[in-house]
């Protein structure tokens, strides 16, 4: 950019106006002398004229310097009308619909709200559940947060991270049925799945570098999360991809456990989307991008906190 489209720059030949040199026009403006200085030096490269007469001390401004003062004035006021409106723009009430996945935690989503409110007051969050990145193109929402990553056309991408889960089962689905020991006995079991338009069907387990495809008897249930955990709850078959933290109570409670430790689907890659077009709404992008870099940190320690919550179980049954 050059000197002369900095603000700043003219900001500071109006500070040297009143005609008390460099340190009383670094206060003015903001900056140290040096960086004073160093501006009113390119700004006279830039324009090819000397603003100001070097051999007075405090330095004063030469005749192209006051002839140009109403211009730098006039850009100076514009340029706080200018601000005055964007933060008038700022205190207008905005609402955000934002899709995000039943599986996620919400205590982060209002976490992170809190937080927010210092710097948009005025944005409110309206809540969905079961949005894919098409319900972004037909303007079911404003955001979504996915389990998945869309194909980028069309769309502003931020990659939160990935995160994984573990298969899940009631006593007394394991009392009737057994317990699986190996990802093959599953052949033997019924499974409970999450399906949707876009979700990543789960196909395979992994463990480490371990993969194999997913078998079972029968599907139980494919469909949302709620009904899921309602089918498993009731003994009706194995969980693949409820998430820890959706069923953390009931297996504090022992009312579901673990099974197959070590396994789980394919990892979550979390993604918040957001269209195009929206982005040209400066507030939007805002959030989206602050959001993204707290979830990064919220999302991998949920993950920790799972794999403590195991190890810390497991170690208290030896």
């Amino acid at each position: 950019m050059r000197v002369t489209e900095n603000i700043k720059a003219w900001k500071t030949l109006l500070a040297l106006s009143a005609g008390e040199g460099f340190f009383s026009a670094a206060v003015a403006v903001d900056k140290d002398m040096a960086a004073c200085s160093r501006m009113i030096g390119r700004l006279e490269a830039d324009l090819g004229i000397d603003l100001i007469d070097h051999t007075h001390r405090p330095v004063q401004l030469t005749a192209s310097g006051r002839a140009l003062l109403p211009y730098a004035k006039a850009l100076a006021d514009a340029h706080c009308r200018l601000e005055e409106a964007a933060r008038q723009c700022l205190a207008m009430p905005i609402v955000v619909r934002m899709g995000i996945p039943v599986n996620i935690s919400r205590s982060s989503v209002f976490d992170f709200l809190k937080r927010y409110e210092r710097i948009d007051p005025n944005l409110r969050l309206e809540i969905l559940s079961d949005i894919d990145h098409q319900d972004l193109f037909e303007g079911k929402a404003d955001v979504a947060y996915l389990p998945y990553r869309p194909p980028a056309e069309g769309l502003r991408l931020w990659h939160i991270g990935y995160t994984e889960n573990c298969l899940l089962a009631s006593p007394d689905y394991l009392k009737t049925r057994g317990e699986p020991l190996e990802p093959k006995d599953l052949a033997e079991h019924d499974l409970i799945i999450r399906s949707g338009r876009n979700y990543p069907t789960t196909k395979e387990l992994i463990c480490g570098e371990k993969r194999t495809p997913l078998m079972y008897k029968r599907i139980a249930f494919a469909g949302d999360v709620l009904t899921g955990k309602e089918v498993l709850l009731a003994a009706e078959g194995i969980a693949v991809d409820l998430s820890f933290h959706i069923c953390r109570h009931e297996i504090e409670q022992g009312r579901l456990v673990r099974v197959l430790a070590g396994w789980h689907r394919p990892p979550w890659d979390l993604t918040i989307a957001v269209c195009d077009e929206r982005v040209t709404d400066s507030r939007i992008l805002n959030f989206c991008r602050l959001f993204a870099e707290y979830e990064k940190k919220a999302s991998a320690m949920r993950l920790r906190h799972m794999h403590k919550f195991f190890l810390e179980r497991d170690l208290n049954s030896r």
